[in-house]
Formats: structure tokens, sequence, C-alpha cells
């Protein structure tokens, strides 16, 4: 077995994505498994991959995810990263400083996910979500202020997101910024 990790030219993290598979392979005693790098330079390229669909991934993928999950205390790390929802992006340098290199729970990574809330995702277009309690005028206020739908899901069932916050996200999924609406 091998593991092909894909990425474009503006990835900045395809060679940790590599360290970090590795490094789990070798926990679970997959060392003879050979991890190898492709770069998608064009549309064919993207195309032209075997990673065309979910069933790819559950035949072929699943069953060495669910032999590795229960020998990992840290598992839901280690899902965060493969699904790329722990990776983070600093959004400008002026906000790292300010943050001291302490990364956030949710700005600069992907969108956490909440049961429902990926759909709106397929867009991709920037949008607005609201989680948890958020009043009508708001959401309209919102709208109106910034010229991006806002979506409000009242039901939040990820401990990442926050009653009464607004988040901006970016047409590839990640978190742009973050702000309450009270």
């Amino acid at each position: 077995m091998r593991v092909e990790i894909l990425h474009i030219d503006d990835c900045p993290n395809w060679e940790e994505a590599g360290r970090r598979t590795t490094a789990a392979l070798t926990a679970t005693g997959h060392k003879d498994v050979t991890v190898t790098f492709r770069r998608l330079q064009t549309a064919d390229d993207a195309t032209g991959v075997p990673f065309a669909g979910r069933r790819w991934v559950v035949s072929r993928l699943a069953p060495i995810g669910a032999s590795m999950v229960p020998r990992f205390v840290a598992s839901s790390r280690i899902f965060e990263y493969l699904s790329q929802t722990r990776i983070h992006y600093w959004m400008t340098e002026h906000a790292k400083r300010d943050a001291h290199g302490r990364r956030g729970r949710v700005v600069g990574r992907r969108l956490p996910w909440n049961g429902d809330n990926f759909e709106s995702l397929r867009s991709m277009q920037w949008q607005v979500h609201a989680y948890g309690e958020i009043a009508t005028e708001t959401v309209k206020a919102l709208e109106t202020k910034l010229g991006l739908p806002v979506t409000v899901f009242p039901e939040i069932r990820n401990r990442r997101l926050r009653n009464g916050k607004v988040y901006v996200i970016r047409p590839d999924g990640f978190v742009a910024t973050i702000d309450r609406t009270r």
C-alpha cells in the first residue's frame, strides 16, 4: 500500500501533511507504507486523479482508518489534521504578531462541522454564518452592511462554535474573521 498526498502550488501545508501522515502510519504499525506527493498544476490534473468521489475514499481508506482510530488516544486530533480541519492559516502577519504566534480556535482554520453547516459551502462564495440565538434585525443589518447572505444555525453542535457569534467564511471554507452580534 502507498499513500499519495495531492497538493496545489498555493498549499503551504503539504510537507507538514506528509510528515504527520507518516508519523500516524508509523505509530499504528504501518511503517512499510510509502507516502508520496503529487502537485496538481492544471484542472486536467485534478480531474484525472482517482480521488474523484467518496466511494473511492470509503472503499480504500475507511478500513485503514477504522483500524487506526482505536489505537490513538488523540485520534480526534489526527482526524482533524487528515481532514484538514486543524490546518491553520494566518490571515495577516499583523494578526500572527498580535496573537504572539498562538492560533485561534476558529479563525484561520476550516469551518468546524456543525452537522448542517457544510451544505452552504458548496456555493464556494464568501458567506456569513451566525450560530445560536441571533435577532432577525441583526441578520438583516449584517446582510445589508456586508452585502453577503447570512445563514443562521440555531443549534450549536460543535464546541468551537460560540453562541451569538458571526463567522465570515472564505470560498475555500476557511474562517476569515469572527465577531459578536451583540
